[in-house]
């Protein structure tokens, strides 16, 4: 799900934007709250998909008409970074109305649990652990990213371009949304 910005690739991707853009409508549907605050747990700064699905956020808080407050953090996409700068949000006096966690998503809620941050609707990634999370102690969330067939289609792809058959330069798989 890294997008690499060269003319001979053979890009196989979900919409990005589209996932920041599904978090908002999701967390915007669980409060009524306006102003709105929400904590944004981004990936690695400067990364093409951070940067698409930050955009599809925005835009979509932008257009809903309700006056909002987003607190950005750094989190990497990955579970220990992610649960650290939570914490430190909740720490510094942080009350969010939701949580997108683009990646990291079990380390981001666990943070949540542990900091007595009531729990408000968090839109994560389709992590395994994050959805299992949820489930367990009964959150409401929301899971976006890409499918487990991204792997196999890739591979499919590369031995089909391999073997000098022709094929799309950019594929695009359906989003995987519960």
């Amino acid at each position: 799900d890294n997008v690499i910005d060269d003319p001979n690739q053979i890009a196989i991707n979900v919409d990005q934007k589209g996932l920041g853009e599904s978090a908002a409508e999701f967390l915007l549907s669980q409060t009524d709250a306006d102003p709105v605050s929400f904590l944004h747990v981004r990936g690695p700064a400067g990364q093409p998909v951070d940067i698409a699905r930050n955009d599809g956020f925005m835009e979509v808080l932008a257009a809903s008409g309700r006056q909002f407050e987003v607190t950005d953090v750094v989190g990497n996409w990955a579970p220990g970074d992610a649960q650290k700068v939570t914490a430190d949000a909740v720490a510094a006096g942080g009350q969010f109305d939701g949580v997108y966690v683009q990646g990291g998503s079990q380390g981001a809620t666990t943070a949540l649990l542990d900091g007595g941050h009531p729990m408000v609707p968090i839109s994560g990634e389709t992590e395994n652990a994050f959805r299992q999370l949820c489930n367990d102690q009964g959150l409401t969330c929301q899971s976006g990213g890409t499918g487990p067939a991204q792997s196999s289609v890739t591979i499919k792809t590369a031995i089909a371009a391999l073997k000098g058959e022709v094929v799309p330069a950019i594929i695009a798989l359906p989003t995987s949304i519960s």
